[in-house]
């Protein structure tokens, strides 16, 4: 029954949400936070929702399109600021998109635009009450959602773009991030970690995240630890600074004559990359 709703949403919704988010994002070189995150976000809500289902909770179609407009509106306020205020330009972003469009605010509409507001206080204590504790509120399924896609290789990149674009300097990523990714992990398993296969689809994507910046912060000068700074230079210099769009990055990678950790690390990014994107165009191409 859910899987209807949500495609019943989505075949309403999803792509006059989507091309508005595009549109935005044409101005703005931020690949990290754009479209593409927006759609991934959704994915991973998607994925709760079908799992929360099956454990007896319900989601009426407006709330599923509630969590709609929350996933493409979340960082759409980063074109016009990169820092955490952005939370708020989101939110007055989508009470313009509802005016403009003229859609209908049914009981929750203040709940969508707080969870849009405060998404990015990853400290978890700017939003309080009873929807900070259910584990079916618009706020945490936003938020462990927006979190899920900070892990993995593909979050390993979004990190290194948006604190470069933030003129973090470099020997400050590591530790920066890492503290980052605990609060998200913690955030995730307090929320959601009654389910065992949650966290099993979830955790390895998070230890390969931990594990590359971990690995910046042992000065041990080995060989592994060089490589995965290379890495990082590279898609500071390479992709960041040039302004390269990621997709577009991996379908010219060549492995020939790079290294095993290169190999290894790149060979996870592409297929990341390419399952975000496929899932994009096949969810799309069927609406």
């Amino acid at each position: 029954m859910i899987k209807e709703r949500i495609t019943e949403i989505e075949n309403q919704w999803l792509k006059s949400v989507y091309d508005y988010n595009c549109a935005q994002f044409q101005q703005c070189w931020l690949p990290s936070h754009d479209n593409t995150h927006h759609f991934r976000v959704w994915t991973f809500i998607k994925g709760i929702l079908e799992q929360l289902d099956r454990e007896g909770e319900k989601f009426s179609k407006e709330k599923i399109f509630r969590l709609l407009i929350a996933a493409f509106f979340h960082d759409i306020g980063l074109t016009h600021t990169l820092d955490k205020s952005h939370g708020r330009i989101s939110r007055e972003m989508c009470e313009h998109f509802f005016k403009e469009k003229k859609l209908p605010v049914w009981d929750g509409h203040e709940e969508m635009l707080d969870a849009i507001e405060f998404h990015d206080d990853k400290d978890y204590t700017a939003k309080k009450g009873s929807d900070f504790e259910n584990p079916g509120s618009i706020y945490n399924l936003l938020t462990v959602s927006d979190d899920l896609d900070a892990f993995g290789a593909l979050g390993i990149y979004r990190y290194i773009e948006i604190y470069t674009l933030r003129k973090i300097p470099v020997e400050e990523l590591a530790p920066r991030i890492l503290d980052n990714l605990k609060n998200r992990y913690v955030h995730f398993i307090n929320k959601y970690g009654f389910s065992e296969e949650l966290v099993q689809m979830h955790e390895k994507s998070y230890n390969i995240a931990v594990d590359f910046f971990s690995l910046l912060i042992i000065n041990n000068n080995s060989d592994y630890q060089t490589e995965v700074k290379n890495i990082v230079i590279l898609l500071i210099n390479g992709l960041v600074k040039n302004k390269i769009y990621y997709e577009e990055f991996v379908d010219l990678l060549d492995f020939t004559g790079q290294s095993k950790v290169f190999q290894h690390f790149f060979k996870q990014f592409r297929t990341e990359v390419e399952t975000s994107r496929n899932n994009r165009e096949l969810t799309l191409k069927s609406l």
